[in-house]
């Protein structure tokens, strides 16, 4: 567990503060470069990053126990349903093909996914 609170402290410390243009668009295909924490609002985002920059292990877990935040890593793909909210942006899972809402995460923390060969 300590080595996720140093990634989500190294994410947060990469993710500029105020992004003059998002990295992605809607519809690109992102996917983690490390692991990484995804959330279901913006505000459970920033304070898991928060959580974990200052060790609060407990309580950061039970957002994880609640699924509030899950843990996303390399090769998960995700398609990205706004990032008018950079450096936060709004993904769902490729699988998925209808959504009204996603989840939320930093966008310095993804790159966009090389394309599937057929």
């Amino acid at each position: 567990m300590n080595r996720f609170f140093l990634v989500c402290l190294c994410v947060l410390l990469s993710t500029p503060a105020l992004a003059d243009t998002p990295k992605f668009k809607a519809e690109d295909i992102i996917e983690p470069i490390n692991a990484t924490v995804a959330c279901i609002t913006p505000e459970d985002l920033l304070a898991a990053f928060k959580m974990a920059s200052s060790g609060e292990q407990t309580r950061l877990q039970a957002y994880f126990d609640s699924k509030r935040c899950v843990l996303t890593g390399p090769g998960e793909r995700l398609k990205v349903l706004t990032s008018e909210n950079s450096p936060i942006i709004e993904a769902v899972p490729i699988s998925v093909k209808s959504a009204a809402q996603g989840f939320y995460i930093a966008e310095g923390a993804y790159k966009k996914s090389a394309a599937k060969k057929k």
